[in-house]
């Protein structure tokens, strides 16, 4: 008889990548960060990488374009009792060799970060995940498929909105809730 092997929790999986070297990023970086949020979840939100305030604080989305997620996301679940989590692709924020942060993350990174990110989406079990931008859309069905959700949708991802002409900000974001709103109300508590 095969023994039981213990569930793993969100500690073990803090502490078994806390000091993460699987690439070369861990030389630059201030803190893996990890994911935060409640845990399992209905919705999961994956970004591409930690920002400078991520790297700081060493949790996801907690800079300026954490905060509009932040407002998205209260404006459409409009009161709905959903339980949210958040992480990304990569753990470390991407700098060069010179400390300067690079745009968007290098497939090399994304695959170290692989086994981490496949652990936090068992612990989620996310019903919903919801790709944060163009290069989570891109990599996240291609290598996962379905395994750990029901469904999948794309946002435009807040720093971009942010970074959008003043004119066209008020737009995307209420294009970004319409998508969160109508993919929120399809999940089953």
């Amino acid at each position: 008889m095969m023994p039981v092997l213990p569930k793993l929790t969100y500690r073990d999986h803090k502490e078994k990548w806390k000091n993460c070297q699987l690439c070369t990023l861990c030389k630059r970086r201030r803190r893996v960060v990890l994911g935060k949020g409640k845990l399992p979840a209905d919705v999961l939100f994956v970004g591409e990488a930690p920002g400078a305030s991520e790297d700081v604080v060493g949790q996801p989305f907690v800079g300026p374009a954490g905060h509009l997620l932040d407002r998205l996301v209260a404006g459409a679940s409009n009161g709905m009792d959903l339980r949210f989590a958040y992480t990304n692709l990569i753990a470390c924020i991407p700098k060069d060799e010179s400390g300067d942060k690079v745009g968007e993350p290098e497939d090399k990174w994304i695959h170290a970060c692989t086994d981490r990110l496949e652990e936090f989406l068992e612990l989620a079990r996310p019903k919903l995940l919801v790709c944060v931008g163009k290069l989570p859309a891109k990599w996240i069905p291609k290598k996962f498929g379905h395994a750990h959700f029901d469904s999948i949708i794309e946002v435009m991802h807040p720093a971009a909105i942010l970074r959008a002409e003043v004119s066209v900000r008020s737009l995307l974001m209420q294009r970004a809730m319409v998508t969160l709103a109508d993919a929120f109300s399809e999940i089953k508590v």
